[in-house]
């Protein structure tokens, strides 16, 4: 860029600014604050830099920041940029703290997109300080109440109540009850049948009535289920057990007298013959 200084000067386009520039024309009628790197009074030949003056105030910045800020500190800064784990957001001349996915909010976050964009306002806390790498942990969350210390006031056990199924893992699904709120639904608690594997029942995004079977504040666990608003299967009548078949009753509709065997009447007269002779 050429400068008018009372002289006409360069800047290269690599000494514009701390990081790299592909358009230049926003700077026109711009007033910078410039170094002199290169003066050839020879030939009036004056190279500036903007960038050194940009980073000369953003290391006093830094220790200033550093010196300063303390842990529980609520800052506000703007998102400058967004990685898979987490943002970079200013909290003032150039000072980035990292704001990781993790303390962006109570609940499970997927990617910060979901939560942040670049150039978003926000406040947030100053997690930690790490002058010797020079690192600033921010937090999201730790700037609006956590709605675990008040979850006994909103969810009884015996309640039912409607969530969104966020995760479906091997031993069950998690339902999100609210922001910052979910719940397991245990595999054992999806249905009374056999359940060898919990998306046969549920998949991520889809809503679905619960019950709440315990509540434990302290430990963060909500205890939910789906059989327990279903109806329970009737049970079919009971078997005989196998075995022997009974003998069948000959005497049934039978006179007794009748099947007594009178050997006298049969062969009496057989037994007086042999007696005579």
């Amino acid at each position: 860029m050429l400068v008018n200084v009372g002289v006409r000067g360069f800047i290269p386009a690599s000494h514009v600014s701390r990081g790299f520039e592909d358009d230049l024309q926003k700077y026109i009628g711009q007033e910078l604050e410039l170094k002199i790197i290169e003066l050839d009074r020879s030939r009036n030949n004056v190279v500036f830099s903007h960038k050194e003056v940009l980073e000369e105030k953003h290391a006093k910045a830094k220790a200033e920041a550093f010196a300063n800020l303390q842990e529980g500190d609520k800052v506000k800064g703007i998102v400058r940029r967004l990685t898979d784990f987490g943002a970079f957001v200013d909290i003032g001349n150039g000072v980035e703290g990292l704001l990781h996915v993790s303390e962006m909010a109570y609940s499970r976050v997927n990617h910060p997109s979901d939560v942040v964009a670049e150039g978003d306002e926000i406040t947030v806390m100053i997690l930690g300080v790490n002058q010797e790498r020079e690192r600033i942990s921010l937090g999201l969350k730790q700037t609006i109440p956590d709605p675990w210390t008040t979850v006994t006031e909103r969810y009884a056990v015996g309640q039912t109540v409607t969530g969104e199924v966020t995760r479906v893992v091997d031993f069950g699904a998690f339902v999100k009850l609210e922001d910052g709120i979910e719940g397991l639904v245990h595999i054992s608690e999806l249905s009374h049948k056999h359940v060898a594997k919990a998306e046969d029942v549920v998949q991520p995004g889809q809503e679905v009535k619960v019950k709440i079977i315990s509540v434990d504040a302290d430990a963060r666990r909500i205890g939910l289920s789906i059989k327990e608003l279903e109806p329970k299967p009737e049970t079919p009548p009971a078997q005989a057990p196998k075995g022997r078949q009974s003998q069948p009753d000959l005497t049934e509709g039978t006179d007794s007298e009748e099947l007594t065997t009178n050997i006298g009447a049969m062969f009496g007269d057989l037994f007086k013959d042999a007696k005579d002779e």
